[in-house]
């Protein structure tokens, strides 16, 4: 998750703003791209962020990484997963570092989620 999210911030201090899920392509399960249904944030590795799209361990319908981008400052960037452990959903950002803040939280850091394609 630390190395999607650096590639985030990377994509993002270098184009000025975070992808709309729907604006690069992927799949929009409920304004959500996930591991688990085709590719997940191709536009970093498309764009040589990532060397290789990254998915979860298990990539299942239970278990995948997320990844979700509003377009406006109260609810911004997440990057999520479910952990095997206890099932819970564990968020990570820049202000919850790979913890779970609680429903509804998402990563202050990211002020504009653009609708872009690439």
């Amino acid at each position: 998750m630390k190395t999607i999210y650096t590639a985030l911030v990377q994509y993002d201090l270098d184009n000025g703003f975070a992808a709309h899920v729907h604006s690069y392509g992927e799949n929009d399960v409920g304004n959500k791209d996930q591991s688990n249904i085709g590719g997940f944030m191709t536009f970093l590795v498309d764009d040589g962020y990532l060397p290789v799209p990254v998915v979860d361990p298990i990539n299942d319908d239970t278990y995948f990484y997320a990844y979700r981008c509003w377009g406006n400052t109260d609810r911004g960037v997440m990057l999520s997963y479910r952990r095997e452990s206890d099932g819970a959903i564990v968020r990570y950002s820049h202000d919850f570092a790979l913890g779970d803040p609680g429903p509804g939280q998402s990563d202050t850091y990211f002020d504009n989620c653009a609708n872009h394609v690439n």
